[in-house]
């Protein structure tokens, strides 16, 4: 972790900061959590629920992560939408991620992967519009370009739309309800799912163990 040098700094900016970090692929990263989880004997069934209870009809124990779904699932008028718009394009050779969160024009980051870029992106809160806007893609690209040239070689193959499931704070806590059954929440991540995901994960199972 470094101030930036002079030269390295994109045209147009002041200041910045170097440092290392993990750079997380996600779809090769969610396949291989989901093994893991099959490998120590865990199933994946997929199916639709209209409330906790039908969940607790079926178990003893449920972890309640429904992320937005929570505001049903759990009648939680906290829980709001953040619009997440990125644009994926070709590699063109990049192996360093940039981030601006703070520029006039709105947040920018790079993030190189092992065949695609992702160039991102937006934090629209309340928006729930799950279709991709060309103008704000456009938009995305001119921010992403002006902070790495090189991108302008770079073909696009995909713009997608995420919302994550934003509240003013994360929600882990205990219900214990009758019969003996056990509800733990765990939702309200926002942006940072990953960021907090083994630390929740820990705080649930220490929240099983105590009960």
């Amino acid at each position: 972790y470094r101030r930036i040098t002079p030269a390295e700094l994109p045209a147009g900016y002041r200041d910045g900061y170097v440092f290392e970090a993990p750079v997380i692929e996600m779809p090769i990263y969610l396949d291989y959590l989901r093994q893991r989880f099959e490998a120590l004997g865990g199933t994946i069934e997929p199916r639709t629920l209209a409330s906790l209870d039908q969940a607790l009809g079926a178990s003893d124990l449920v972890v309640h992560c429904s992320g937005l779904g929570a505001r049903v699932l759990a009648a939680d008028s906290t829980v709001f939408p953040i619009r997440g718009q990125i644009v994926r394009v070709t590699q063109v050779a990049l192996d360093t991620f940039v981030l601006d969160d703070y520029g006039p024009s709105g947040m920018a980051y790079i993030v190189p992967r092992s065949s695609d870029c992702i160039l991102g992106g937006t934090a629209d809160e309340g928006m729930e519009d799950m279709a991709p806007d060309l103008s704000t893609a456009e938009a995305i690209q001119a921010r992403c370009r002006a902070l790495e040239p090189r991108l302008g070689a770079a073909v696009v193959l995909e713009h997608k739309v995420g919302l994550r499931p934003g509240r003013p704070t994360v929600r882990l806590e205990r219900e214990q309800l009758a019969g003996g059954k056990l509800l733990i929440h765990n939702y309200g991540h926002g942006g940072a799912g990953v960021t907090l995901s083994w630390g929740c994960a820990a705080d649930v199972a220490r929240l099983i163990a105590q009960a």
